[in-house]
């Protein structure tokens, strides 16, 4: 099992990755073509759409969480 320090680096590395950042970019672009609430049919499409921004909100944020939990864990280390 791998412990913090690690598991920041190994985050660190994929976010420096090429791949990554295209998979930024296409999700950040695809969220703007979802996030309108003028092509919502009904509740079921409201909850899908939703649940597809929630997921795209939560890569495209993973760099900037990463970096904070971080900071976190350098500033108040376990016992």
């Amino acid at each position: 099992m791998q412990d913090d320090k690690e598991f920041f680096e190994n985050r660190l590395n994929l976010f420096m990755q090429n791949g990554w950042r295209d998979l930024i970019e296409e999700l950040s672009n695809l969220s703007t073509g979802i996030d309108s609430v003028l092509s919502i049919d009904n509740e079921k499409d409201l909850f899908y759409i939703r649940g597809q921004l929630s997921i795209i909100n939560m890569l495209v944020n993973m760099e900037e969480s990463t970096k904070l939990a971080m900071e976190n864990s350098e500033e108040s280390p376990s016992l």
